[in-house]
């Protein structure tokens, strides 16, 4: 687990307007939840992408300090949003946590090696899942999930019940979930060429239906009037 400090503070205007004026100054809005209070709070633009670079994981525990408000608190970065436009960060959570407390919470995957499936028969290695769920306590969140998957073959799978074990870490998404897989390399079948100085094959006339059924029912008349003649 990482331990960073950030600083933050107190803000008391909210509402849509307060926060595109906080943003046209270089300042994020933020939120802090804990311990049955919530905290209104802004945190500088440039410093917080900045600590954001220097963090493994977004989720992470962190210090943060609220101006004015004494010693740091113990927070998770609960949830970043960022414009869908201009992928800057428009707004954070915060929560505030014990370090004893057990929390559920995702943590980043990170494949390591190169599969054997790829290396010798041209397969694709296929992240199944980017994060998966862990329960832990707070100080033990760990940054990432390292998987190996040197070993994988073409359509071998790594399912959540096979991912590294680490003490006081549980992951609780359901054991037999795939997380990843190396894929059979894809093969596009090119035209055969025809061969030199073969002759082009024939037009097939196309059968005219209609054409077809007049013909048999002329066919027929003409039988029953053969055999008339023949009866006489």
């Amino acid at each position: 687990m990482e331990q960073a400090a950030i600083a933050a503070q107190l803000r008391k205007e909210t509402g849509t307007s307060a926060c595109r004026r906080l943003r046209r100054s270089d300042r994020i809005p933020a939120v802090l939840y804990g311990r049955g209070n919530v905290k209104n709070l802004s945190v500088q633009s440039r410093d917080f992408v900045t600590f954001m670079h220097h963090l493994r994981s977004e989720h992470a525990v962190v210090q943060l300090a609220v101006e004015n408000e004494g010693a740091s608190l113990n927070v998770l970065i609960k949830d970043i949003q960022r414009s869908k436009v201009t992928h800057d960060i428009i707004h954070v959570d915060f929560l505030e946590v014990d370090l004893e407390q057990v929390v559920t919470i995702s943590v980043p995957l990170e494949f390591q090696g190169e599969p054997d499936g790829v290396k010798n028969f041209g397969g694709v290695l296929e992240p199944l899942l980017r994060d998966v769920e862990v329960q832990c306590k707070a100080k033990e969140i760990p940054d990432l999930v390292t998987v190996d998957v040197s070993a994988l073959r073409i359509h071998d799978v790594i399912h959540i019940s096979e991912l590294p074990q680490m003490q006081g870490v549980v992951y609780t998404g359901d054991p037999g979930t795939p997380v990843v897989t190396v894929a059979p390399p894809t093969v596009i079948a090119e035209p055969t060429p025809a061969a030199e100085g073969a002759a082009p094959a024939e037009p097939v006339e196309p059968e005219v239906i209609g054409r077809a059924k007049k013909e048999e029912e002329e066919e027929e008349e003409g039988a029953a009037k053969e055999e008339k003649k023949e009866k006489k």
